[in-house]
């Protein structure tokens, strides 16, 4: 499996916490983990999966090279960060509920996307490889909201 580059903005938000919990257990496991959050959690330092690491602010580089960014903070986090990412090439996954009236953005219930071919990570179902190799059509069951997924363009 490749290993991927993985941020979490609002890392330490309850949704962050369960987030990085259940990627530490997921295949997803051997990524590369980047955490974000407001201000007030910075410099924190936490744990996903083996690896120790510390929340950083958000800055004009946070995304680059970046394969997949879950905002799992404040709706105001996702709002002002969301285009950063999806400009740097990552695939933006919103646990916030933030993104549910922004044009282009792909709404998936993990409910309803049951009954399509899932690639299952642990015990909960995260993406399926519906496009070319570059993107991916995302689903989630970490938590009751359905997922906002927001593509980047192809490289």
């Amino acid at each position: 499996m490749p290993v991927y580059k993985i941020a979490i903005a609002g890392a330490s938000s309850l949704v962050g916490r369960e987030l990085k919990e259940v990627l530490s257990e997921s295949p997803l496991a051997s990524s590369t983990f980047s955490l974000f959050d407001e201000a007030d959690a910075q410099g924190q330092l936490d744990q996903v999966g083996d690896e120790v690491t510390f929340i950083q602010p958000i800055n004009t580089d946070s995304f680059d090279q970046t394969d997949f960014t879950f905002f799992c903070g404040s709706e105001s986090l996702t709002r002002r960060h969301w285009q950063q990412a999806l400009r740097a090439g990552s695939t933006v996954l919103d646990l916030t509920a933030a993104l549910d009236r922004e044009a282009g953005v792909v709404v998936r219930a993990p409910w309803l996307a049951r009954k399509r071919r899932l690639l299952i990570f642990s015990r909960r179902q995260w993406c399926q490889p519906t496009l070319p190799s570059s993107r991916w059509r995302c689903c989630s069951n970490v938590c009751s909201r359905p997922l906002r997924c927001a593509l980047p363009p192809p490289r």
